[in-house]
């Protein structure tokens, strides 16, 4: 995400207050809604979000252009409540696994678990396109959306990165905050497949030869070991693009 990562202040901020913004939970939507969210999921994860249209998602739902409107309010509706349906996917997991891994004296139990709180959740499945995964639409939708969306799915994930940041930084004492943040980040953004999003990218187009191997997904193992290698104490920072 482009404001990523913020401020170590930002992670300081007044608890209540993210709480305040963070998605609730969602009940699997049904019908005709249904089908218009999982339309335009798939458009999104397959094209992109540029590629979404109101005629695009009614035509691939099968529906009509005027239920958009009745239900979401337009494109930018829709793409809120996808947002919302997956950060709460993972959310849900980071908030798990951040439990498990914080002792009673709320510190974290090992590096291992505090990793896991991380990354285990980055491979949660979409909200309604089984076998493709909600970081890749959470991170297209705020990559490429409304500005002020893009930072209303920060403020949803800034009260769960925090707690993982800082269970990062009491394991590994000798990272500045700042190093653990970009740590983070560089995880992040390693979860993340390869765009499938042809006209945005060096790839064939969607009638060349790439075309009959469908979507690319990343090879989810269920180890999060090799990734974890830049915890290790001798791991240099990433590096930095120049001002």
């Amino acid at each position: 995400m482009d404001d990523f990562p913020p401020d170590a202040s930002v992670l300081d901020r007044d608890h209540e207050r993210r709480r305040a913004t963070k998605p609730e939970a969602k009940v699997r939507p049904e019908g005709a809604r249904a089908r218009l969210l999982e339309a335009a999921e798939r458009i999104i994860i397959e094209e992109g979000v540029h590629a979404l249209t109101i005629r695009r998602v009614a035509a691939r739902a099968q529906s009509n252009t005027a239920l958009i409107g009745y239900h979401f309010g337009g494109v930018e509706g829709l793409l809120a409540e996808l947002a919302r349906l997956n950060a709460e996917a993972i959310l849900s997991d980071q908030r798990r696994l951040i439990a498990e891994a914080l002792g009673p004296d709320g510190r974290p139990l090992s590096l291992d678990l505090a990793i896991e709180a991380l990354l285990h959740p980055l491979w949660r499945e979409a909200a309604l396109c089984p076998g493709e995964r909600a970081l890749v639409v959470v991170d297209e939708i705020a990559s490429r959306a409304d500005p002020a969306l893009r930072h209303e799915v920060w403020s949803w994930f800034a009260p769960t990165i925090g707690p993982i940041a800082q269970a990062l930084h009491q394991c590994l004492p000798h990272l500045d905050s700042m190093t653990v943040l970009w740590r983070v980040r560089f995880l992040s953004a390693a979860a993340l497949d390869l765009p499938p999003r042809f006209s945005r990218s060096a790839l064939p187009p969607p009638d060349g030869p790439m075309a009959a191997r469908g979507p690319r997904r990343a090879t989810v193992s269920s180890s999060p070991s090799p990734a974890a290698r830049c915890w290790r104490p001798d791991a240099p920072a990433p590096a930095r693009s120049p001002a």
